[in-house]
């Protein structure tokens, strides 16, 4: 009777042992699951940071480049044979520009701003200047 009732017991402790191991590695794979999961969403809000300060960049150098153009022009009003280059430099940035002289008093100003890696140029028509500057086109372009 004593070797049943050892029987018993040892199934049992067994039994019971192989429930806990079945228990504990649920847990593990739903805590992998989990982390998993977390590491995904933390990814992803890495990738969307970095597109969101892409984006950020890229308008404060198309803000630079617009300055820069705005600097040509009031130097081309400050003296109306203006031909050459400039720069300024921001905090967060810097621009440059090229007024390049065409016939008459038709004028094109190319300036191009950088902020960190985002770099942005636009191109500035003008077709006369006396007795006021007339701006035939600011365009954005991919390249002078």
């Amino acid at each position: 009777m004593n070797i049943v009732i050892q029987k018993h017991l040892m199934g049992r402790l067994l039994s019971d042992n192989n429930k806990g191991y079945v228990a504990l590695l649920g847990v593990l794979v739903v805590g992998a699951a989990g982390l998993a999961i977390a590491l995904g969403v933390i990814l992803s809000g890495t990738d969307s940071l970095r597109a969101a300060e892409s984006i950020e960049n890229s308008a404060q150098a198309r803000s630079f480049a617009n300055a820069c153009a705005e600097e040509a022009l009031q130097e081309i009003r400050d003296t109306t044979s203006f031909e050459g280059t400039g720069s300024l430099v921001f905090a967060d940035g810097s621009c440059l520009f090229e007024v390049i002289s065409g016939a008459g008093q038709d004028r094109t100003i190319q300036a191009s701003g950088t902020a960190d890696s985002a770099v942005r140029k636009v191109v500035v028509e003008i077709d006369s200047i006396n007795p006021d500057i007339n701006v035939v086109s600011w365009e954005e372009k991919a390249d002078f």
